[in-house]
């Protein structure tokens, strides 16, 4: 936590004037590797009563609160000058290494083996920015303030903007495995980023003339990128056995964003002059690889009986990624202006942006493989992205005098993209259960299946509102929203030629493709 206050007053009897700054920074790292493994034992890990298990979970936390304050008043009898400003950041980075596996070594279990990577790294940041500026003079009252917050947080991502995916994998590699029970291989991801971002500004000048300007900001970028895995590459010397095998990667990624701004200025005087600006940004990303696969598990190449993956009599052999990234982001801006005197003028701006891509590879698939399940066997991939956004810009100017000027304006803008970059490219979000140049043997069925259910929802609204009351008198408002909403997706099952060592895809009680999109955009 760091918090920073500042307070400046001064009193005059020609000239008053007065600065106050209040800074608070924050900046949190964490770079870990995480790793359970047996590597390189070729002759052999045995466990003859029991089981194998090989777990790593990573559960690494940042909690930022970064906040900063800033009070200026000046009274002069000529001029009074107050000026303040407060600035808040917060700077979060996560780059983390999960990995269980197998390398290089033949592992032999009476009961189950299994391999286990989880990651829920979080961080949780809250920003907050105040600021006030008083002035008052006989003669001339000048008052300004700004108030600015900032978070950055990011999850497999360098701060020079350099992606370093975060890894979560559990896999076997060029390794034999004989277990008792079943070979359960799991690597989950629930990699999550909450930020609240706030900033508030005040500016009140009373004067002959009264000129008071106040400015609010806030911007959030948050990121999340991770390569979540569960995969058997390569089969050893003598293949792999199991009851059952199941091979899971899971990602539940999600990114909460709040980026909120208020500013109000307020003048009165013979002339009296108010402009007051806020903003509200945010911007969010996740790109994700999610697979799991079987790959070169291709048994002995003297043996055609030899199958490189195999489960007994009743056993299946499951694969299946999941991705269900989600980004909920609210932006919010609000701004006023009052001046008030013979001749009262305000302007006011709100403007509330916000940007959300996700761009993710989800994959279920057996590659230059032998497989000879005892039973079914299974390739699921499924992808279920949500975004919703919720973008709110409110404005409102008011001034009276002989002569009074008010104008107001309020944008509201959306950004909300699956399967495009922020620059417009078209890169689709991937969804494939698919069998590519292997054989499967199946004493049940085959069945792939592809599944897409992306869903946009966004809601965008501006207000603007400009009073003038005086003998001369001219108001002027505008408000405008734009929402752009664009979903690209690839939903793929297929099966794609045969083993090289001869025989195809043979399941005993039925062969089942299936890909399906159901995606939704609600604006």
């Amino acid at each position: 936590t760091v918090g920073a206050a500042s307070i400046a007053a001064s009193v005059g009897g020609v000239v008053g004037i007065s600065a106050a700054v209040g800074v608070g920074l924050a900046r949190n790292s964490i770079a870990n590797q995480v790793e359970a493994a047996i590597k390189n034992a070729d002759n052999g890990v045995t466990a003859t009563a029991g089981a194998v298990v090989l777990d790593a979970d990573e559960t690494a936390t940042i909690t930022a609160t970064a906040a900063a304050a800033a009070l200026g008043a000046a009274v002069g009898g000529v001029a009074g000058i107050a000026i303040s400003g407060a600035g808040a950041e917060a700077t979060n980075v996560i780059l983390t290494q999960v990995n269980a596996h197998v390398d290089a070594s033949n592992v032999t279990a009476s009961g189950n083996v299994t391999l286990t990577a989880d990651d829920t790294s979080t961080i949780l940041a809250q920003v907050v920015a105040a600021s006030a500026s008083i002035a008052v003079s006989g003669t001339a009252g000048i008052g300004a303030s700004i108030g600015a917050s900032r978070a950055r947080n990011l999850i497999g991502w360098r701060l020079d903007g350099t992606k370093q995916q975060s890894q979560v994998q559990a896999y076997v590699l060029g390794s034999s495995i004989t277990a008792g029970g079943n070979l359960t291989q799991t690597a989950t991801a629930s990699e999550t980023i909450t930020a609240t971002v706030l900033a508030g500004s005040v500016a009140a000048a009373g004067g002959t003339v009264g000129v008071a300007a106040s400015g609010a900001g806030s911007s959030t970028e948050n990121k999340i990128s991770t390569l979540v895995t569960a995969y058997i590459d390569g089969d050893g010397a003598t293949g792999i056995l199991a009851n059952n095998v199941s091979l899971t990667a899971d990602d539940t990624s999600t990114i909460t964003a709040t980026a909120g701004s208020a500013s109000m200025a307020a003048a009165f005087g013979a002339v009296g002059v108010a402009v007051s600006v806020g903003l509200g940004l945010a911007n969010n990303e996740i790109s994700n690889v999610v697979e799991a696969y079987i790959k070169n598990a291709d048994g002995s190449s003297s043996l055609t009986t030899d199958a490189g993956v195999t489960t007994r009599s009743g056993g299946d052999i499951e694969i299946e990624a999941i991705e269900r990234a989600t980004v909920t982001a609210t932006g919010v801006a609000a701004s006023a202006a009052l001046g008030g005197g013979i001749v009262g003028l305000s302007f006011s701006g709100a403007g509330a942006d916000a940007k959300n891509v996700i761009l993710t590879r989800t994959n279920a698939y057996v590659e230059g493989s032998d497989l000879a399940s005892g039973r079914h066997t299974i390739l699921l991939a499924t992808d279920t992205a949500t975004i919703t956004a919720q973008v709110l810009s409110l404005s409102a100017a008011a001034s009276g005098g002989l002569v009074a000027g008010a104008v107001s304006v309020g944008s509201s803008t959306a950004n909300n993209l699956i399967g495009y970059t922020l620059a417009g490219v078209q890169t689709p979000a991937e969804v494939k259960a698919y069998v590519n140049n292997s054989r499967i043997v199946a004493g049940g069925s085959l069945t792939q299946t592809a599944t897409s259910n992306a869903t946009v929802t966004a809601s965008v609204a501006a207000g603007s509102v400009a009073i003038a009351g005086g003998a001369v008198a001219a108001a002027g408002a505008g408000a405008g929203a734009d929402v752009r909403n664009k979903v690209s997706t690839k939903v793929y099952a297929y099966i794609d030629g045969n083993s090289a060592r001869g025989g195809g895809v043979s399941a005993a009680t039925g062969v089942a493709l299936t890909a399906t999109d159901t995606s939704t955009i609600t604006a």
